[in-house]
């Protein structure tokens, strides 16, 4: 009963990170919860554990500390702008350790191109960003544009858009994904490599 009581005040959104229900355990005479890790595709067997006697009971310090590095800087603040765990979980349930904006990423752009019915999540909006001022070759700045908040935001005035300085972030973190793949399967490939340059990138503005 205690731990249900417990559980009804676990609504930050690192809660979003770990399963919903924790092992608990006896320890010295001390009780503690144990919350484990969903990421890498639930293969991570990291847990955190937090004593009930303790000042820091409800403290979520170390949760988040871990889930910056198990799922990356990206992740965390992507379940952050959701504002609670359930809304975090929704967004983060198809993501792995490379991060939400990167799965998000990575879903995109293949096969039939289908179009939803429900606005995107915060974390599906950036990603959906991310795509399109990089292949476009879009300034960051283009999202407080005036005329680009018209054109998204009428019909739907709550609809939440990245500040420029997101953007960047978020560019930046899946190009540092990318090189890292990249470099994986250039470092994996044991036979010959051809390159070439493009040396004549032309955009139409």
């Amino acid at each position: 009963q205690r731990a249900e009581r417990l559980s009804a005040k676990w609504v930050a959104p690192t809660y979003a990170f770990y399963q919903p229900t924790p092992t608990i355990g006896h320890k010295d005479g001390r009780r503690y919860h144990d919350f484990h890790c969903m990421g890498k595709s639930g293969s991570c067997k990291h847990a955190v554990r937090r004593y009930l006697d303790g000042t820091n009971s409800g403290s979520t310090s170390n949760m988040r500390k871990h889930a910056k590095v198990c799922w990356g800087d990206a992740a965390v603040e992507a379940a952050d702008a959701e504002g609670s765990a359930d809304a975090a979980r929704k967004s983060l349930a198809p993501a792995s350790k490379q991060g939400t904006i990167t799965a998000a990423f990575e879903r995109t752009g293949k096969g039939k191109v289908t179009y939803k019915h429900t606005q995107h999540t915060k974390a599906e909006m950036r990603a959906t960003i991310v795509k399109w001022v990089a292949r476009s070759q879009r300034p960051f700045s283009i999202v407080e544009d005036e005329d680009f908040h018209e054109l998204m935001k009428t019909g739907r005035p709550g609809l939440w858009i990245p500040s420029a300085s997101t953007v960047a972030r978020d560019v930046r973190t899946v190009f540092k994904n990318a090189r890292k793949r990249v470099s994986n399967l250039l470092k994996a490939h044991d036979g010959a490599l051809n390159f070439t340059t493009d040396a004549w990138t032309s955009p139409n503005h």
